[in-house]
Parts: structure tokens; sequence; C-alpha cells
């Protein structure tokens, strides 16, 4: 992961600091991806580079430099910004022609035949550009392998080629054809957006913080213009009761991208609890933690589902330059402290449950779509290829880094009883059922699931179940690892009356639904729908949360199948 940081922070730099082309010459960019294939080991972070480097012809490059045709290359994303890197279908192409609009060629044109028994050959061509030097940046992609191809003015032709096709390869595309999609923002505008995008993680202090600030205003996560806070206060112990939430941000690492993935101001979930009677008697903060994955420090070992004594937490998060505001439950929901001390000593040092992120924060409306949203299915095909490739699951190996790939096909194998180490094999299953993995992976993540013979939990799901444990039957019953930490705050469980000027005398957050107290951070800590959706029998299991919205439905109502 370092090595991978460091290739792809070169890219940055020589990118996005002074907002410059990468190269301007076939020579540069040749050096430019042999420079980070060697500070990296890792052959396939040039390798997008290098396709588009080899579909540009010699007369192409002598026209036009990289650095001349950033605005025209960019035309139809003109601001490339964050994670604009998720390409968009627009053909599935299959023997004989298919044909589409453009974005930079009028007429599309994808001719494909069988050029031997194993064998396709696809032969693309554009006419009518829509602007001198315009290009588009495609990706041709079956269940096994994708292709990339840069059709330009200057070059508007190019010809590819599926060999090897046997058994499951040739029946994918006999059966399924080729996919193919095209990046949004074109060549340039895909290496900007990559680079803007990197800025949320690479570098330290106050330039990183700035720029998830502006990432999440931009999606709408945060509003424009959210004032600054820069204070930090402790709020006596006295006035803290057990389950009281502890709603948390801090503005780097994975924190960002689960609010942006979840439509929440924040990243992190822990709750309060108090343990002892008379003079033995001591508050403490459970949560289920990791370190940073790209290796920032700012959280002590041990890692997992752990607890601090409240006055040593508030240290270790103003440490951390967390913001922290502090949710009290509602006076008449009572706390069984015992039951649950005893079920914290079944999961204490159990592992933080990256097995579960992904699975758990993906809902939709409708079961038939593939997920995350906006994602069609050719595009989940090449996105899961793509894995399948950079991502290969070792089921051998004990050892063997828990990826995003590895996560998708256990929790798969959890939904469809399968024992499956690859997508195809996935894939193999669901056809005959005319299924698709996005369908799959749509299905509730249930609490019961275990990864790795454990029983790992991501911060939210360790809050849920904390609440599960602690007010028993006076919360219905829901699967705690569908719940995002926005989930948990909006949770009308609160306690609307709790804080005023006296006890919170900076911090108070007034809402419609009642006030919270921001303890610490930099900037101001809104949480919209706050105290604002009462807890139903199995809550958003099945509730649509689609960007940049992501409204669940108050009530359950049938409308997203609750």
């Amino acid at each position: 992961m370092r090595a991978t940081m460091i290739g792809i922070a070169a890219l940055a730099a020589l990118a996005g600091v002074s907002r410059a082309a990468v190269c301007s010459t076939r020579a540069e960019c040749e050096k430019t991806r042999d420079w980070i294939v060697s500070a990296t080991g890792k052959p396939g972070l040039g390798a997008m580079m290098d396709r588009a480097i080899g579909s540009r012809s010699d007369e192409a490059w002598a026209a036009r430099p990289m650095s001349n045709f950033k605005d025209t290359d960019k035309k139809w994303c003109p601001d490339a910004s964050y994670w604009e890197l998720v390409p968009a279908t627009v053909a599935n192409v299959k023997p004989g022609v298919t044909a589409w609009t453009g974005s930079c060629f009028q007429n599309m044109r994808a001719t494909m035949h069988w050029s031997a028994p194993d064998e396709v050959t696809i032969t693309m061509s554009g006419t009518n550009p829509t602007e001198l030097l315009c290009g588009d940046l495609y990706i041709l992609s079956t269940r096994f392998e994708e292709r990339w191809v840069y059709l330009e003015e200057l070059s508007p032709n190019a010809t590819v080629t599926f060999g090897n096709l046997n058994g499951s390869r040739k029946d994918d595309v006999t059966n399924g054809g080729v996919s193919t999609l095209v990046m949004p923002c074109g060549l340039v505008g895909s290496v900007e957006s990559l680079v803007k995008t990197l800025s949320l993680f690479l570098g330290e202090g106050q330039a990183v913080f700035e720029s998830n600030m502006d990432f999440l205003e931009e999606k709408g996560v945060l509003p424009k213009g959210n004032p600054a806070f820069n204070t930090t206060q402790a709020v006596d112990a006295s006035l803290i009761k057990s389950g009281d939430y502890f709603a948390i941000l801090r503005l780097d690492g994975l924190d960002p991208m689960i609010g942006f993935g979840t439509g929440g101001a924040t990243g992190h979930s822990t709750v309060a609890v108090w343990q002892g009677e008379g003079a033995d008697r001591k508050l403490y903060v459970v949560e289920s933690t990791d370190a940073d994955p790209i290796g920032k420090v700012y959280w002590p070992p041990p890692y997992g589902i752990i607890r601090h004594e409240y006055s040593e937490w508030i240290k270790l998060a103003e440490a951390a330059e967390y913001h922290v505001a502090l949710l009290p439950v509602k006076p008449d929901l009572v706390f069984d402290e015992d039951k649950f001390w005893t079920w914290y000593g079944t999961v204490e040092g159990e592992g933080y449950g990256y097995s579960r992120m992904l699975l758990s924060f993906l809902d939709t409306a409708d079961p038939q779509r593939s997920l995350p949203e906006p994602m069609d299915d050719q595009v989940e095909k090449w996105l899961l290829q793509m894995l399948d490739t950079v991502l290969p699951y070792n089921a051998s190996d004990p050892h063997a880094k828990v990826t995003a790939y590895r996560m998708l096909i256990m929790g798969a194998n959890k939904r469809l009883g399968t024992d499956c180490y690859d997508v195809a094999c996935l894939q193999a299953v669901l056809a005959p059922q005319n299924r698709t993995l996005g369908s799959v992976l749509a299905m509730p993540e249930l609490d019961s699931y275990t990864y790795f013979g454990s029983e790992e939990m991501v911060c939210s799901e360790f809050a849920a179940r904390v609440w599960q444990h602690g007010f028993g039957s006076q919360l219905p019953v829901f699967q705690g690892s569908e719940q995002t930490p926005k989930d948990n705050y909006q949770f009308a469980i609160y306690d609307p009356d709790h804080f005023d000027a006296s006890n919170c005398p900076v911090g108070l957050h007034t809402t419609p639904n009642g006030n919270y107290c921001q303890l610490m951070g930099q900037w101001n800590l809104p949480l919209k729908g706050y105290n604002s959706i009462v807890p139903y029998a199995n809550i958003n299991n099945h509730c649509e949360s689609q960007w940049p919205s992501y409204n669940r439905c108050p009530g359950g109502g049938t409308a997203c199948q609750c």
C-alpha cells in the first residue's frame, strides 16, 4: 500500500500541484509511466497511461501534445472533480455493427466479427467530430479482460482483438457481447479527477483537511461555507448517560469517504457506557476502530473493539483532531449495563469489520439494480473484471490481505451459500438464474454473518449493537450491520432538551428535533436529520440511499421496502 501511494503521489505531484499536464510528449509520458512502475513495483499502475500513450499516433502527438489539448479533451467534463472516474455504458457490442453517439464523434460505429474460432476482432471508427482535436477514452470489457482505446479527431479508428476465447470465455462473448464504456472526463480529465481525488488522502495537516472539507461541501454532504468552530470542551461525565452517542468526523483518511458514501456528516461512531458502582464507577467510551488504511498514525493501538475511560478518550480525540458531537439518549430509555458488559466481554478485542463495510452500506429500493448507484450491469461487469485482475483472491493463503474484492466474494458466498473464490464462479451460478451480482449484494447484511470466524464490526454497526444489548426490547429488532453513522444520528432516540446554553456554553446546535453539543473540531459539525427517524423493525434493510440526498424512507413506508 505504501509503495502504491508513493507512486500515485508522484503522479499527483507531476499533474496536480501546478495543474500542468502529466506529460507533453510520448517520450515524457513513457518516462513518467516507467518511473511510476519502478517506484511501486506494480506494473498495473501504469496500465491506463500506457494504453493512452500507445493509442495515439505519432501524427497526433506532433499535432497536439497533451499539454495543448486539455480544454478540448475535457469539453464534456470542463471541471473534472473528485471521484469522476466511473465510466458510463455506451454500447454492448455483438457480431455485426453497433452504433452510438459519442461525446467527441457524433457517429460512432463498432464492427465485431469472429476472426478465428477462438478470437473476435472489433473495429471502432468515429466520424463527424463535434470539436477540433477532441477525443474519447473507451473501455472494451468482457467478464475476463478489458482493452482501453483512445479515439481522437486525428486518430478516429482503432482495432481491438480478444483472443484465446475458449470455454466460459467464449460463452461470455457469445452470449453477453463486449461491453463498451466511456470515461466521462476523457483522458486528461480522468487524470485530473484522479489527482484531485488523491488530494483527499495524500499529504498531512491543514491542506488535506481543507481538501476534504471542499470535497464534502461540493458533494452536498456538508453545507457550502460551513463555518469554523475551533473549540474544545469536555462535558462533565455526570451529564453523560450509558447509551449516549458520540458522532465523529476526522477530515482525512476513511471518514470523509464514509460520509460521501452514506450522505452523512460523520465517519465514526462511539458510545458512552458506565461500569461499576459507588467509588469504583467509571465512564467508558466503547468503539470499533482501526489504524488508518493509508498509514497515518493518529490513534494509538490496540485496535478493533476497545474501550477507554472517558477522560482519556477525550484527550486522544483532541490529539487526533476529531470533530466530536455528543448526542444524549432519551431519559426514558433504560440501559442495562450488566447485560451490555456481559456481551461486550465476548467481543472485546475482535477486529474492525472491513469485511462488512462495503456490504452493510449498500442498499437499494429496487433489488434488481446493481450497486453502488448509479451503476449498470455493463459497468459492474467491467469493475468486477478489474478487481479479478488487480486483487486476486488466494483462498489457500490464510493471511491473504482483506481487499474490497475479497469482501465482495465473501459477502456473496454468505448470501448464496456458495464457496466461490472469484467473480467468474459467482456469475456462473447467477447466470442460469438470470440474476446479477448487484442484486445479490443488495440483500441485507445480517448480524449473524461472521467472517474469518470472528464477530468483526465496523464502528456504526458496533454502536447499534451496543444499543441492542443495552436497551433490549425497548428498541425494535433490526440489523445493526445495516446502519451507517448517518443512520445512527438520525434515529429518534435522543433527548431534545438535554443540552442548553447552561451545560453547553459553546457548540450548542439547535435543530428542529432537539439540541446536541459539539465538543471539539476545527469546523462546525451539522447533523442533517438529527433525531428524526423513529426506529422500526428491520430498519434500512432495503432502503434507497442514492447521491446526493441519500434519504432513507421515514417510518418504514412500502415505497422503499423497508
